[in-house]
């Protein structure tokens, strides 16, 4: 209970971080999207700022939630960023939101439930062998590699697309090395410090932030935000099946057929949402640029 809680105060946290976030970085021009000075402009505003210091509250709950839980339990609850990106965004924008919308986020915490009581979790290992992390590494490569390439090549709403696919397996592997860190902090820091996880870990955070930043400014949120939000989870959850050896343990058919079910059927929401979100934030963005009357 005390992962879960965690998780979703992070996800509130970097729900914040990504309204803010988008609404300054959709102002910026194209040709400073992807750019050092990008960030340069970025960090000279308030807004983007207090985004910094949401996604930094983020991190680090969802560390502590990693440190006490586990990847197949965590991840799951960290698409509850959509549950508190929507009401932050109609905050913003005076919009009330959409009738439609309230339902899918009832179907996506039912189904969140589902996955976290019926799924039982089991512990795993705390870290993963090197050949694992190479071989996992390598396989995530070749769409990482075709996103970055396709989104050289394109604009707009598939750049956009592209880059938060990208993003999206960052994140998930980010969450894995949280987790591999954390749970390695009883050796001492300097054990700590002695393993390349860290190092890794600074390198993926700093360019899925990049990513990030760069798919909010390429387009709507419609675009990126799913891809973003969608895999993160999918990527750190088959991370805690295949290389930590966690294991859901729903017992008999019924269970089972419930747990898939629920996954499902949480897919499904987190997309729905998501894109309700990209419009939302979209609205965010047009008011951001507007000029005042006054």
């Amino acid at each position: 209970m005390l992962a879960v809680g965690l998780a979703l105060l992070s996800s509130f946290l970097f729900a914040l971080a990504a309204a803010l976030q988008q609404r300054e970085a959709s102002t910026l021009r194209d040709d400073q999207a992807g750019s050092i000075s990008m960030l340069l402009i970025l960090v000279r505003r308030p807004l983007w700022l207090g985004g910094v210091a949401a996604d930094a509250g983020g991190f680090v709950t969802v560390a502590a939630a990693l440190a006490v839980g586990k990847l197949v339990v965590v991840q799951p609850l960290i698409v509850t960023v959509l549950l508190f990106a929507l009401p932050l965004s109609s905050r913003l924008t005076g919009r009330r939101i959409q009738k439609a919308d309230w339902v899918w986020a009832v179907v996506l915490t039912v189904a969140l439930a589902v996955i976290v009581i019926v799924g039982d979790a089991s512990d795993g290992k705390d870290t993963a062998a090197n050949r694992d992390w190479l071989i996992a590494a390598g396989i995530a490569a070749v769409p990482f590699l075709v996103t970055m390439v396709v989104a050289g090549r394109r604009s707009g709403a598939t750049r956009a697309l592209m880059l938060g696919i990208a993003a999206g397996i960052l994140f998930g592997f980010n969450d894995a090395l949280i987790s591999t860190i954390t749970k390695t902090l009883d050796d001492g820091v300097l054990q700590v410090l002695a393993h390349w996880a860290i190092y890794v870990l600074v390198v993926v955070l700093v360019v899925g932030t990049w990513l990030q930043q760069a798919s909010y400014q390429a387009g709507a949120l419609q675009a990126s935000l799913p891809a973003i939000t969608g895999l993160e989870p999918v990527v750190g959850m088959i991370l805690g099946l295949t290389i930590f050896d966690e294991r859901f343990r729903a017992h008999g058919p019924f269970a089972v057929s419930l747990l898939v079910t629920a996954m499902g059927v949480a897919a499904v929401a987190v997309v729905v949402l998501a894109r309700a979100q990209g419009r939302a934030d979209g609205t965010v963005a047009v008011l951001a640029t507007e000029p005042d009357p006054a």
